[in-house]
Order: structure tokens, then C-alpha cells, then sequence
């Protein structure tokens, strides 16, 4: 939150708006444009980089996941903050055994 904060104080106030609620898209899992993946990534991966750089490498092989953790919570919250730009459509996903 804090690296959104710096970035852009509305990002910040959207995060913190829609990190309240229990909206969450799962697994970095989309179908887009290729011009809104070029704005998406263009918007993430500073957020991402700069906070590798600030915390570093975990310990725990599965914490050194965290950028990825964030990656989800990040896309949840650029839909949120476009929603008016896109047409989002929600599919579940299922596993086969």
C-alpha cells in the first residue's frame, strides 16, 4: 500500500477501498486485449518491482511467492479502478482430478 501511496494517492484511495470489500479475482487468470495487457503491466510491474526491491527475498520458498500473491490482490484492483473503461466478464474456474 505504501508504494501505491507514493505512486498515485488515487490508486491508493481505490485500493484501500477495494481491499475493504471481499471482491478478489484468483490466479492471474484473464483473456484480454492485447492493449489492456500493455496498460496493466505497464501500471503492475513498477508496483511489483519496487516492493521486490524493499522487502527482498524471503527465507520460505513458498513466501518467495509474494510478488505473485500480489500480483491477484493488484489485478482485482486495476479492474476495479477501469471498470468503467472494460467490459468485465467473471468465469469460475474449475479443476479436473
Amino acid at each position: 500500500m505504501q508504494v501505491i501511496r507514493e505512486r498515485s494517492e488515487e490508486d491508493h484511495l481505490a485500493a484501500k477501498k477495494c481491499f475493504a470489500g471481499s471482491l478478489y479475482y484468483p490466479c492471474n487468470m484473464f483473456i484480454m486485449k492485447k492493449e489492456v495487457l500493455q496498460d496493466y503491466c505497464a501500471w503492475l510491474f513498477p508496483i511489483l518491482f519496487e516492493v521486490m526491491e524493499r522487502v527482498g527475498e524471503r527465507e520460505d520458498v513458498y513466501q518467495n511467492r509474494y510478488p505473485a500473491f500480489m500480483a491477484e490482490r493488484l489485478l482485482t484492483l486495476y479492474f476495479e479502478m477501469n471498470r468503467e473503461r472494460f467490459r468485465i466478464v467473471y468465469a469460475d474456474k474449475g479443476f479436473l482430478q
